[in-house]
C-alpha cells in the first residue's frame, strides 16, 4: 500500500482486466496493511482510509468498486459512513468487523449492506466473499435491462426505474436502502409470482452469508414501512403463509 488513499501499482498479471478499486476502512493500522497485502495479492487497487470522513472523501473522489468497513472508527463509524454512501451510490458495501451479534447482522443489512463478516476472518473467505459480491453486482447491472426497467404495467402502484435506481408507489418516488431496492426489484421481476425465503436469500446473498428465513421476514418488515400505508395490513407486498412473499398484480382501492 502507498499511503492513505493512494492507488498501488497493478500487478502485472492482472493489468489487462482494468482491475477493480477496493476501497478499506479500518482505524487499526494493522488491518489496513494485512488487507491490503491480500487484495493487492489478488490483483485489486487498494485504496485506504482510518475513519469514516477520510472513507467519504475517498469514495468521492476515485469511485471505487467495492467497500469494506469497519464499525468502530472514529469521527463517522461505519455505520454512519455505510448510510452515507447509501444517499449518493449502489456500490457494493462489506462489513468487515468484530461486532458479530445477530442484531448487528440485522442492522448491517438494513443499512444497506451487502455482506457483513466478522473478525477475526479467514483470508481465502474473505476473498470468496469480495468475489461473490462483485460477481452479484455484474449480473444484476447485465440482467438489469430484462428485470423491470417499469414494472407498472403489471404491478400497478409500483413503477421501478432499474437504470436510475428509482422506486415510486403510486406515483410517489420511494426512498429505500440497497438492500430494500434488491427486494422491490426481485419481486416486481414477475408481479403475482410467490418467492420463497430460499429463493430470496439465493438472488440477494448469493453466498448466503448465514442468511435465515427470520432474516427474510425482517427484510420484509423494513420494506413494508417504507412502501405500505398500512404495514400492518400489507396490500403490496403480500405474505402467502406456508410459502413466501409476492408482489401484488391487482390494483388496489384504499378507499374501502
Amino acid at each position: 500500500m502507498n499511503g492513505l488513499g493512494t492507488k498501488t501499482t497493478v500487478p502485472p498479471t492482472v493489468s489487462k482486466q482494468f482491475p477493480k478499486k477496493i476501497l478499506i476502512a479500518d482505524d487499526n493500522p494493522d488491518i489496513l496493511g494485512l488487507l491490503g497485502r491480500i487484495l493487492e495479492s489478488t490483483g485489486y487497487i487498494v485504496l485506504s482510509a482510518r475513519d469514516g470522513e477520510e472513507a467519504l472523501d475517498i469514495f468521492q473522489v476515485d469511485n471505487p468498486d467495492l467497500v469494506i468497513l469497519d464499525v468502530i472508527m472514529p469521527k463517522k463509524d461505519g455505520w454512519e459512513t455505510l448510510q452515507a454512501i447509501r444517499l449518493k451510490s449502489h456500490v457494493p458495501v462489506i462489513m468487515l468487523t468484530a461486532l458479530c451479534s445477530p442484531d448487528d447482522h440485522v442492522k448491517g443489512f438494513r443499512y444497506g449492506a451487502d455482506d457483513y463478516i466478522p473478525k477475526p476472518f479467514a483470508n481465502r473467505v474473505l476473498k470468496a466473499r469480495i468475489k461473490a459480491v462483485m460477481q452479484h453486482r455484474t449480473l444484476s447491472m447485465a440482467t438489469s435491462g430484462m428485470t423491470n426497467t417499469q414494472t407498472s404495467a403489471k404491478a400497478p402502484l409500483v413503477a421501478i426505474d432499474d437504470s436510475r435506481k428509482q422506486v415510486r408507489i403510486r406515483g410517489e418516488q420511494c426512498r429505500l436502502t440497497h438492500k430494500e431496492y434488491q427486494l422491490i426489484n426481485l419481486l416486481a421481476s414477475a408481479p403475482g409470482k410467490v418467492f420463497s425465503p430460499q429463493e430470496i436469500i439465493d438472488q440477494l446473498w448469493p453466498d448466503n452469508s448465514g442468511m435465515t428465513t427470520g432474516d427474510v421476514r425482517q427484510c420484509i418488515y423494513l420494506l413494508r414501512q417504507r412502501v405500505e400505508q398500512q404495514p400492518k395490513k400489507p396490500q403490496i407486498i403480500l405474505t402467502i403463509r406456508g410459502f413466501g412473499y409476492r408482489i401484488s398484480d391487482q390494483p388496489i382501492d384504499y378507499s374501502s
